[in-house]
């Protein structure tokens, strides 16, 4: 499936709106030479899985009626020293799989990467400001 930058902006803007309760941030990219396009959403730490599954998934449905692209997935919380992986979705059963989103039930907690893809630091409802204006 063809997706534009600017589709997939406008897309986010909108799955930012609808899962604001349960994330912090959603953050995609179009991964041209695989083919695929991840999403990654910073969960607050007080979150509901469930509700933020539903949520996205209605809103892949209404901007993606002919079927979603490739996306995949992840739901993250994180603090300064580790990032919690909380569910990560793919494939052909993706909207249902949303719909219906549960927690890993295995250890999923891993060293925080110096890498930069959200703008908030950490998982909480006032998060710490990066430097030069980001949070």
């Amino acid at each position: 499936m063809d997706l534009r930058e600017s589709d997939l902006e406008s897309f986010l803007a909108d799955a930012r709106e609808a899962c604001a309760d349960d994330a912090q941030e959603i953050v995609g990219e179009i991964h041209a030479e695989s083919g695929e396009i991840p999403l990654f959403v910073l969960l607050y730490e007080e979150h509901d899985l469930g509700r933020l599954g539903r949520a996205l998934a209605r809103t892949i449905e209404s901007r993606f009626p002919a079927g979603p692209p490739p996306f995949t997935v992840s739901a993250i919380t994180q603090d300064e020293d580790v990032e919690r992986h909380h569910a990560f979705v793919e494939g052909p059963d993706l909207l249902d799989e949303l719909a219906h989103l549960r927690p890993f039930t295995a250890q999923t907690t891993f060293p925080r990467l110096d890498g930069a893809m959200f703008r908030s630091r950490v998982s909480a409802r006032a998060a710490p400001v990066r430097g030069f204006g980001m949070r």
